[in-house]
């Protein structure tokens, strides 16, 4: 305001027709001052004619009418009109009261017995400057306090769609904004987050309706221009807005949300009436909108972060499983290559031992049935017996060496597609079961075919049911006779399974510990007085070879089960 061009508008409130006169006089004295001086001898009517006027530059308050008196009289001009400088008028010279007007709030205090015209005029323009740059402290205190406020949340915020809900509630805290909006882009053109302040529903409609695709004109215009700041006078360019009576009257500004090229988003503040926005206004607004973008790009910069460490947390727990894996199947593989070193080995050993050992063999064998056949009837019961012996053990021997050669070189497979029950029926026909043993065939009658070699299959189930039938053997040998009756008893069953079919040799003889199971299926491992600890090496071998696979399980007081899977 140009206190010496513009004509000054001042209310004069006081009661006393004579200091009135004096007052009016004075004002009229000044050579060239534009004064438009108006008089009022009540409170209230000072009050009402400071809301119909609306636009009085100051006030010269006399703090005794006969409505009101002391400083609640200057108070209630405060509160009418906050933005209106004032003069106290007293007849009193008391410095203390001076003193107290002035803190009250009061631009300056004149005693009407030292009044003259220059003094009067000195007052009146160094009062509203005075309420000019109070009202300056004010409004950039407003603005340093709206920007303390975002910077406050922006350190403590680090959710964005709260970090741009709290923004606008400082906002319109700190700058007394009508409302005041924060949209996130999705895109260019789609918005993914809008949130507001301000106008309690309509805030909610709005935000629902951009959030929908349905942007207001002003919106648009901020979107399609390049400039930091879009004001909109006083709702003219609003046309057929879906939210125009919500803006009526007032004045817009929507600024871009930008941080190192890229586009965030719009703040948007709907201003009081009368109320502009000035180049301060602008700056607040810019710096708001600079550091949400800064804000958000820290987020975004912290969330790809996140990602990547979580990318590079998978990958290197990944990474891990792949050398674990990798370091197992170099195990595997160097177990089998010493597995096939050490068999290579006892293979060449073996076809030359069997060799060796097979024509003594032969010899041995021969001179017992000669020998019965020369003794004839006359041999003695002793004779005989050694003579039986003789046999068994050669017949002991060659088996053993046939293992050996079975395990160690084995033959090609002629694998046929058929049933395996007929299979499994012919063998068990053909063992020849210990006495007192019980061996039960229960065979599915519908299961699929399957590829197979007729020998090596029935190696396999021959191996499995004698292992049966020597373990509950020897468990009858230890039966005590006060015990409850034990009736040794080997299954074999043979079952439908997923993709083939399940073969299970089951007894209820002497079970194994752990580390018996654990080691059943390795190359000369036994634990049984006879035995060359390759019979379960065997029956691995061969269904390996199959494609299948094998396995054990030894159960306390209730005996073994071996269970061997072919895919049909």
């Amino acid at each position: 305001m140009n206190t010496q061009s513009k004509i000054i508008k001042v209310l004069l409130i006081e009661d006393n027709p004579g200091d009135v006169r004096l007052i009016q006089e004075m004002v009229s004295e000044v050579d060239g001052a534009m004064f438009d001086l108006e008089c009022v001898d009540r409170l209230s009517t000072g009050l009402k004619h400071l809301v119909a006027a609306g636009d009085i530059d100051l006030v010269l308050l006399d703090l005794g009418l006969p409505d009101s008196s002391g400083f609640d009289t200057l108070k209630s001009i405060q509160a009418q009109a906050p933005g209106v400088a004032i003069v106290v008028l007293t007849g009193l010279e008391d410095e203390t009261i001076e003193n107290k007007a002035l803190q009250a709030g009061a631009q300056d205090y004149l005693s009407k017995n030292q009044l003259d015209s220059n003094s009067l005029m000195r007052s009146m323009r160094y009062a509203i400057e005075r309420k000019k740059a109070e009202r300056r402290i004010e409004h950039l205190n407003s603005v340093l306090k709206a920007i303390r406020n975002v910077d406050q949340l922006i350190l403590v915020e680090k959710d964005r769609d709260s970090l741009l809900q709290k923004a606008c509630d400082a906002l319109l805290e700190a700058r007394g904004y009508n409302a005041a909006w924060l949209g996130f882009l999705q895109d260019d053109g789609t918005f993914a987050t809008v949130v507001g302040s301000g106008f309690g529903e309509d805030v909610s409609r709005f935000c629902r309706h951009v959030m929908n695709g349905k942007h207001p004109p002003c919106i648009k215009k901020a979107l399609a221009q390049k400039d930091h700041l879009v004001l909109f006078n006083k709702s003219r360019e609003c046309g057929d807005c879906f939210f125009k009576d919500a803006c009526a009257s007032k004045d817009a500004a929507i600024i871009r949300v930008e941080h190192t090229g890229r586009f965030f988003g719009l703040l948007a503040v709907l201003l009081a009436p009368n109320v502009t926005v000035d180049d301060e206004e602008k700056e607040l607004l810019q710096e708001v909108a600079d550091d949400i973008g800064l804000a958000l790009h820290n987020m975004e910069m912290k969330e790809s972060r996140r990602q990547a460490e979580k990318e590079l947390a998978k990958y290197r727990d990944h990474l891990e499983v792949l050398v674990k894996e990798r370091t197992r199947d170099l195990e595997v593989a160097q177990e089998e290559l010493i597995k096939r070193e050490k068999l290579s080995v006892l293979g060449q050993l073996t076809a030359t031992v069997s060799h060796e050992i097979r024509n003594p063999l032969g010899v041995i064998r021969s001179s017992a049935f000669y020998l019965q056949r020369k003794i004839g009837g006359a041999v003695d019961e002793k004779t005989a017996k050694h003579l039986n012996r003789i046999e068994e053990q050669v017949s002991l021997c060659d088996t053993i060496v046939g293992d050996l050669l079975e395990f160690t070189r084995g033959r090609h497979s002629e694998a046929i597609h058929g049933e395996i029950n007929p299979l499994l029926e012919k063998v068990l026909e053909e063992m020849a079961t210990p006495e007192q043993v019980t061996l039960v065939g229960d065979f599915s009658p519908e299961l699929p075919m399957v590829f197979f070699d007729r020998d090596k299959m029935r190696r396999v189930v021959i191996n499995l049911v004698q292992n049966a039938f020597t373990a509950v053997t020897m468990r009858r040998e230890k039966w005590d006779k006060g015990e409850s009756p034990y009736q040794p008893l080997v299954k074999v069953t043979s079952l439908k399974a997923d993709n083939g079919i399940r073969i299970e040799v089951e007894d209820n003889g002497t079970e194994m510990d752990d580390e018996t199971a654990r080691r059943a299926f390795e190359p000369l491992f036994t634990t049984w007085a006879r035995g060359t600890g390759l019979g379960l090496a065997i029956v691995k071998k061969i269904v390996e070879e199959h494609g299948g696979s094998v396995s054990l399980e030894s159960i306390p007081d209730h005996g073994t089960k071996v269970t061997v899977i072919l895919h049909s």
